[in-house]
């Protein structure tokens, strides 16, 4: 990888990520093999197994980030063992539990209805 990623060593070569790496298809919790080539730096090898998680992302406006409802869901996302980063200003991405993929389903729709109103639609 040749930007700076948040990973956890697991011993013999094995590292977890910490975070998405979107650009490279790693997703928050996949298990990947790299060299240590030293001063913090790793040769990615492959990916022994995917995080149990679902990645979904999208690009969304800044009104629609920022907003409340968002940051309550984003917020209710993290506590039942979710993840969120942002990236690049409007890129949202996401990690959610399989336990937890209704009920979000069901929230997201929720933000979204709330951000479109009766005269955005």
């Amino acid at each position: 990888m040749s930007q700076p990623t948040l990973v956890t060593s697991l011993g013999t070569g094995m590292y977890r990520l910490e975070e998405t790496e979107f650009m490279a298809e790693l997703n928050h919790h996949d298990i990947i093999e790299a060299e240590d080539l030293g001063l913090e730096r790793l040769r990615f090898i492959r990916i022994p197994e995917r995080s149990e998680l679902l990645p979904r992302g999208g690009i969304y406006s800044k009104d629609f980030l920022e907003s409340a409802e968002l940051q309550s869901l984003l917020d209710w996302l993290t506590g039942r063992g979710g993840y969120w980063q942002r990236e690049m200003g409007g890129c949202l991405l996401l990690s959610i539990p399989k336990d937890a993929e209704p009920d979000f389903n069901a929230r997201w729709s929720q933000v979204v209805d709330s951000q479109m109103g009766p005269d955005r639609s």
